[in-house]
């Protein structure tokens, strides 16, 4: 790739919640264990639906897709792999924020520009468990995919001079693997319990 190419794109981000609350209850040694356990499952998710790997964030990662579709199968794929992990590795909540347009994109993969601010801050903003996108990202997707999406509204984002009309993915639907999500909004690491459907 030519180095500082300018491409149009979908960036995603993924964050765990609650990770220095979790970190200080396991300890270093059995945290790290398990995010790497984590991230190596989901960077393979990345390359599964075509997607480019750009690099570990610590608690999270950093990738981006060519195509509207396959960013949003990827982002439904990263949850459910995240919570198909066996051992304290599954027990990592995860949330996920994806947007799309122009970026930078450097000779190491890295990219620049409003996509990945925008990006970044609505995984910021996403509960645990929770998907979210921008509405021009839904535009794009059209009818390649059957996923369902819900309106949150317009959300005021910190750096953006504007609110970002932002919607939801429903990744559970059709998941009979999926453990329900029920979440803790007032606990400090805002942790989900993973109890079985029915």
């Amino acid at each position: 790739m030519a180095p500082d190419a300018t491409r149009l794109l979908v960036v995603l981000f993924t964050d765990v919640v609650g990770s220095t609350v979790g970190r200080s209850l396991l300890g270093d040694e059995v945290a790290d264990q398990a995010m790497r356990t984590q991230d190596d499952a989901l960077r393979a998710v990345v390359h599964e639906h075509g997607g480019t790997y750009v690099k570990n964030l610590g608690d999270g990662l950093l990738a981006w897709f060519p195509g509207a579709s396959m960013a949003v199968d990827a982002a439904i794929g990263l949850q459910r792999a995240a919570t198909g992990l066996s051992g304290l590795a599954g027990l990592l909540p995860v949330r996920v924020g994806l947007s799309v347009g122009d970026v930078l994109v450097q000779s190491d993969s890295d990219v620049f520009g409003t996509p990945v601010v925008e990006a970044s801050r609505l995984c910021a903003q996403a509960r645990s468990g929770q998907i979210l996108c921008s509405a021009t990202l839904r535009t794009l997707v059209g009818t390649r995919s059957l996923v369902a999406f819900a309106d949150v509204g317009s959300l005021a984002l910190k750096g953006l001079p504007e609110p970002l009309p932002t919607l939801s993915i429903d990744w559970l639907h059709g998941y009979e693997n999926a453990a329900w999500l029920v979440v803790h909004e007032s606990d400090a690491a805002r942790y989900i319990d993973l109890t079985p459907r029915g």
